[in-house]
């Protein structure tokens, strides 16, 4: 069993890149996919403990991605969460920084 993964991503191209690039790097298993601040967030509280690494995106149709990291940062036991976004500004980055 590999690197379990949640993605959150509301764009069904950059959706398919992630999942492609995953396969082909080997290692990981897609364990939900949430296109919603929402829904991640209902996830990850049901969820966590099945999840070692979320592919967080910022800018969602509907929520956003700044929320649920904010959520996660609060729990001791939450999972890894990595940014992938196209809304990258030097600024951007260092907020994500500063919610770790």
């Amino acid at each position: 069993m590999g690197i379990r993964v949640l993605v959150v991503e509301d764009v069904k191209a950059s959706k398919e890149l992630i999942l492609e690039s995953l396969q082909l790097v080997g290692g990981f298993d897609v364990v939900g996919n949430c296109p919603t601040e929402l829904q991640a967030q209902q996830w990850l509280h049901e969820k966590s403990p099945d999840c070692d690494l979320v592919i967080l995106d910022l800018m969602l149709r509907e929520g956003s991605g700044f929320a649920v990291l904010n959520q996660m940062r609060k729990r001791p036991d939450a999972p890894q969460i990595v940014v992938f976004s196209d809304f990258a500004t030097p600024a951007v980055a260092q907020k994500c920084r500063a919610m770790g």
